[in-house]
């Protein structure tokens, strides 16, 4: 009966009936959507005790277990309600704040700075902010040029509160193929909150930006043990790593300022549109961290976060899922053969499992799904895709260049990664990227 009682139940089941008030209804569903399931599971099941990562640890793990329990809820329902998606995160919640809490004697992590982290939050919420005056000077009017893909995806959480599975908004004859997990979680906000899309599309671009930056510093700080090298990724994170302006301004002897197309935005565009696709990059970083964190304690339910993490990632994006698996398996087979074997990591070997039982066999059965890369191998093809890539990240290839060669006793998979991705990127082309 005491565990009944502990903080995150009495908080969840606050914010569930404070999210039925309308002046308090946004920051209460936000909190038990968001934050109150994770920092649950974070705090009794990983023995997470700081602020900080409880924020930013419970924000991913919120992320990943809502829908894990909404989702089967709204298949027998039809489609997801507001009563629904409290009593899912409710249900999260309670179990979470259900388990044993820190053991006795463990060894804690590092201290994490709190002044860089503020200064990051601060700045990365101020460019949200800017943002969105930007692109919605007033209530009837809105200037963005890719308002199509906002329309399509308005369509896409319009679908996701009508039907489970959804229908495709271009085609409501068919099922949605488009990943939609994440942007399953982004509506039950949507639903709770009572906020218009565009406006919850900006309040989760706000949290996944803080989450996709907070989960870089913490690597810094407990896997290099360096958080000034965290404060200053986060911040070139935030701008840009492309020098398409620093050639057009040599070439024409002037500063030469001009947008890009989206194929080639800058990464601090795509964290202002964090609801697009930052929570794959969040299930990834989170693996990667619960790896490291495991490899120094030894701990089984830091590995189990980590293969979740990876189980998670290829349900939200199943391209960044193989991309960044076989980066990450490339580098625990080097440590296996290294350090000697750890029979714990083929757990890793069965993630793509859960998407294939549960997504891929019921939308496609034994056929496959449509082609979306194509190989491209021709030397022209790739001459071209390799002075794209030193363009528009050509800033990103020096420092990460230098990173590798300073630190690299201690980078983890990263180096793999790099080099799965930047050989894709040279090899494969995506009408999307």
């Amino acid at each position: 009966m005491k565990r009944l009682a502990r903080p995150e139940i009495l908080a969840a089941i606050a914010c569930a009936l404070l999210s039925y008030l309308p002046l308090v209804r946004v920051p209460a569903g936000f909190a038990l959507l968001c934050l109150l399931p994770g920092i649950a599971i974070a705090r009794r099941w990983l023995g997470e005790e700081s602020a900080p990562r409880l924020l930013i640890l419970g924000s991913l793990l919120s992320l990943c277990a809502v829908p894990a329990v909404a989702i089967p809820a709204s298949l027998v329902t039809g489609h997801p309600t507001p009563l629904l998606a409290v009593m899912s995160a409710c249900a999260v919640t309670i179990a979470g704040a259900l388990g044993p809490g820190p053991a006795a004697g463990r060894e804690r992590p590092s201290w994490v700075p709190a002044l860089p982290l503020a200064l990051i939050a601060a700045a990365a919420l101020a460019m949200q902010i800017g943002l969105t005056l930007a692109q919605y000077p007033s209530a009837s009017t809105i200037r963005w040029k890719g308002l199509p893909d906002l329309m399509f995806f308005n369509g896409i959480y319009t679908q996701l509160t009508l039907h489970t599975p959804p229908l495709d908004p271009e085609n409501g004859a068919a099922l949605l193929v488009h990943n939609w997990i994440y942007h399953f979680h982004y509506a039950l906000v949507h639903l709770v909150t009572g906020l218009s899309v565009p406006a919850t599309q900006r309040l989760v671009s706000a949290w996944m930006a803080l989450a996709l930056l907070g989960l870089v510093y913490l690597l810094a700080c407990d896997a290099l043990r360096k958080p000034a090298a965290g404060f200053w990724a986060c911040l070139l994170l935030m701008t840009s790593g492309e020098i398409y302006w620093a050639v057009r301004s040599a070439r024409h002897l002037t500063l030469a300022l001009a947008p890009l197309p989206w194929v080639h935005s800058p990464f601090g565009v795509t964290i202002l549109f964090g609801w697009y696709n930052l929570a794959p990059l969040c299930a990834g970083l989170g693996a990667w961290y619960w790896l490291e964190r495991h490899r120094e304690s030894g701990r089984r339910t830091e590995l189990a976060a980590s293969v979740a993490m990876c189980c998670a990632m290829a349900f939200f994006h199943p391209v960044f899922y193989g991309v960044f698996m076989t980066g990450l398996c490339l580098w625990l087979a080097w440590l296996w053969l290294r350090e000697g074997a750890r029979p714990g990591w083929l757990a890793y070997l069965a993630t793509p499992l859960p998407f294939f039982l549960f997504y891929k066999l019921p939308y496609y059965g034994a056929a496959m799904p449509p082609r979306v890369v194509h190989a491209a191998f021709s030397p022209s093809s790739i001459a071209t895709q390799a002075i794209d890539l030193f363009y528009s990240g050509g800033i990103y290839l020096a420092l990460a260049a230098v990173g590798l060669l300073a630190a690299r006793a201690r980078l983890g998979p990263a180096a793999c990664i790099l080099m799965v991705s930047g050989t894709l990127r040279l090899l494969v082309r995506a009408p999307n990227p």
